[in-house]
Formats: C-alpha cells, structure tokens, sequence
C-alpha cells in the first residue's frame, strides 16, 4: 500500500513538474542590437542555455512580446553573457568513436550557418563559443572583421603497423586529430610570446582555451580588466538525516531454506544521517546535478515459523532474528526544476553499502516424538558484507532546506546461488546544504 501511494505521488510530481516546466519562462533585463544599430533594452526570456539558442524571446519598453533569430538581431545580452549573429562555418564530421562514422580524412569538412555565438571571452581579442545541438562544441575569433572557425577535427588513419595496401579497418585503424587551431591561435595571438606554451598544448574545450585568452589578457593588459569568470561545476556541502523502512523477502530453489523463504519479517523503522557532497553543472539553469551521500543505515526484523508434522510428537518451531548495519556510499544523478524560490527534484542512481554489524541467529525447538531438542545457528549459511542497489526518488528544496522520499532496492545480504534476498527500503530525510 505505502509503495503503491509513493510511487502515485511521485509520478503526479513528475508530470506536474514537466507540464510546468514546459510553460516556464524567466524574463530578466536584457537588451538586442538591431540590424540597423540601435540598442534596445528590454526583457529577454533567460534559459542560461547549454545549446546556444536558436532564437530569443524579447519584450521591448512597450511591453510588446517579439521572438528574433540570428538573422534579425545582430547581438543580445542577458544575464551578463553577450551573444552575437553571425555566419559561421563548422566541422560537419563525427566526433564519435565509431568506426562506421568517423571521417577517415584529416581534411575539413565545413558547412555553414547563421547562429548565435556566445561570447566566452571579452577583452582585447575576444573568443566566441558555439555548442549544437549534435552536443558538437565549436570556438570562433574575430580576424579581419570576420568570425573565423578555430579548426580541430578528429579523424580514423591506419595505424603505423598496418598494411598500407590492405583498407581500413577497425583492427588496423588509430583515432588522430587535425590541430590546426593550434596555428591559428598562434597567428592571432602572436603580439604576445608567453601564451605559446600554452598553445602548443591545448585541448579543444572551454576550460583550455578559457586559460590561453585569459593568459594574453593579462599579457596585453597587465592593469587587469572586468572579464566575466568562466562559469565552473558548483560544489555544495550538505548534511542529512530521517528515517528508513525496510522489509526483506526471501526466495530459493529448493526447500533447505524454508524457515526463511516461508517467513514473513514484517518491516524495520530505523534512523539514518548522513553527509553529502553535490556537483551542480552551470548550464541549462544548474538542473543537473551529481549528488554523492556517504549515510549510515541499518534494520532489524524477527520472525518465527512452525513446521508442524504432528502437533504433539513431531514439529519444528524456528525463531530468526536479522540485523544489519551499513555504511552506504550513494551515487546519483539528480534534475531539479525551478518554481520560483522552490527547487522540485528527481534523482536515480546506484548504492553501495558495506556491513559494519551483522545478526544472523536463528533458535529453534525441535520436537521428535519423546525427544526434545535446542539448537542455535546462524540463519543465513552464506553471507556478504557488500550490498548493491538501485535508488529512485524526488524531493523539494527550498533555500538550504530539502526534503526528500527515496526507494532503494537491493539484492541484500545472502551469498547462497540456492537462497535471494530482497532487501526493499524507503527513506523519508531532511536535508540541509550549506
């Protein structure tokens, strides 16, 4: 029943949630360029985009709604990032390791387009970033009054070894990349010799172009300047602590282990508390996030059962005691939704819990006609200090504060090929992030 009505509430909350998403929007001071020069400002619908966006909704001074494309504005600023129209060249190959898809070519493969580039760095020589929706990143400059691609590409060639008049193929090909942004960031930032190093040992990504524009910034213009920081993965500490309900369920494939698959254990309420460490990724409004809890849980469940042949001469009466401690590290995905100051959340993820106390008794009475007999034994023949699991749930957070209902399903404690135990929890916590 309990399951039943969680599982209702959290489906009810993920629909609710993904309808009001949908409709979400987050208008904030901004302003466009027009065609003709003229700045407008305004309100523009702030998504902090991840995929550079393909068009903008903007209120103007009279409170007119309007929708523009690269192809109607010239630039926009919202929320401290500029974005800039333009036409652009970029590298239509695959990026993937699939031998099937890969360009077996070093040379460029360009298409066109009229986008939005993000400005990823002001200054002197500015740095342009466009990422697609092909999750294909691209970095432009500014030469000679036009946006020039940064050109990298990665590309299949025979490995050295191979047979040079045998075809390509999987077995006798080698992933190799075209750096050629490399001499190009040389030619364009050449007034300034240190940043060289840099270069020459680049990757093709934010954080390392990031670095090289920020290194001849402070080369041509050492008095510093007002750039705006690169956004990085956000890092948030938080603690943790309700209760848990566990139940255990037992099944095999023969009847050595009736006493237990027979049982019924009935549920534990325990307490659990924990600490917790959070990634949060910048774009797309902070709703991705990585959570990791390191939490302590635990459980304990009795149980008797009667194998009874005859009532007066002959039965079995079995008594089981189980009960475990765990230190459980927890590592999750988690997508928040933002309604105003609260943050509606779902996480999946796995649980790997390790036995810091172990209970496996079972006593028994053994009738057989005239004789009488008391034994104590251990329930479980075969057992394990490691526990897996799968975790599902959602919770909401307001400021600091988060509550949160969780399932967790794992395959429990029994190591017997002959005997399953099915171990099912679920949380209800506080939490508290600083």
């Amino acid at each position: 029943m309990l399951k039943s009505l969680i599982t209702v509430l959290f489906l009810s909350v993920l629909l609710f949630n993904c309808q009001f998403a949908i409709g979400q929007k987050n208008f904030q001071p901004g302003y466009i360029l027009t065609l003709g020069g003229d700045t407008i400002r305004g309100q523009i619908d702030y998504r902090n985009w991840k995929i550079n966006p393909d068009q903008i909704n903007f209120i103007d001074p009279s409170s007119i709604e309007q929708t523009f494309s690269p192809l109607e504005i010239l630039e926009f600023g919202v929320a401290d990032e500029r974005y800039l129209s333009g036409i652009v060249d970029y590298e239509t190959s695959s990026t993937l390791l699939n031998f099937s898809k890969m360009s077996q070519s070093g040379q460029f493969d360009l298409a066109s387009d009229t986008v939005f580039l993000q400005e990823l760095f002001g200054g002197n020589k500015p740095l342009y970033f466009f990422y697609n929706n092909q999750q294909r990143e691209y970095f432009y400059i500014e030469n000679n009054n036009k946006l020039e691609l940064l050109n990298y590409k990665k590309y299949l060639k025979k490995s050295p070894s191979a047979d040079p008049d045998a075809p390509l193929a999987a077995h006798n090909s080698a992933v190799a990349e075209n750096n050629r942004f490399r001499a190009q960031l040389m030619a364009y930032l050449s007034d300034c010799s240190s940043v060289n190093s840099k270069i020459t040992s680049a990757g093709y990504g934010q954080k390392s172009m990031y670095r090289i524009f920020e290194s001849y910034e402070k080369c041509v213009n050492p008095e510093g300047s007002n750039q705006r920081k690169r956004e990085k993965i956000e890092t948030k500490f938080g603690v943790l602590a309700g209760v848990s309900l566990s139940s255990i369920k037992f099944s095999g494939t023969d009847n050595y282990n009736s006493e237990l698959i027979e049982s019924d254990f009935g549920s534990s309420v325990d307490f659990t508390a924990g600490v917790s460490i959070e990634f949060v990724f910048p774009r797309s409004g902070r709703k991705w996030s990585i959570p990791n809890e390191l939490i302590y849980t635990s459980f304990s469940v009795e149980a008797d059962h009667s194998d009874i042949t005859d009532p007066d001469y002959l039965y079995t009466i079995s008594h089981i005691e189980l009960a475990y401690s765990y230190i459980k590290l927890n590592n999750m995905v988690r997508y928040s939704i933002p309604i105003g100051n609260i943050h509606t959340f779902i996480n999946v993820g796995l649980s790997n819990g390790f036995a810091i106390s172990e209970t496996n008794n079972m006593t028994q009475t053994i009738q057989a006609y005239s004789s009488t007999r008391n034994t104590e034994e251990e329930a479980i023949e075969f057992t394990r200090k490691y526990e897996q699991g799968l975790i599902a749930g959602l919770g909401v957070r307001a400021n600091k504060i988060s509550f949160e209902a969780r399932y967790e399903g794992s395959g429990g404690m029994s190591e017997a090929v002959n005997l399953s135990s099915k171990v099912k929890r679920f949380y209800f916590m506080l939490g508290y992030r600083f």
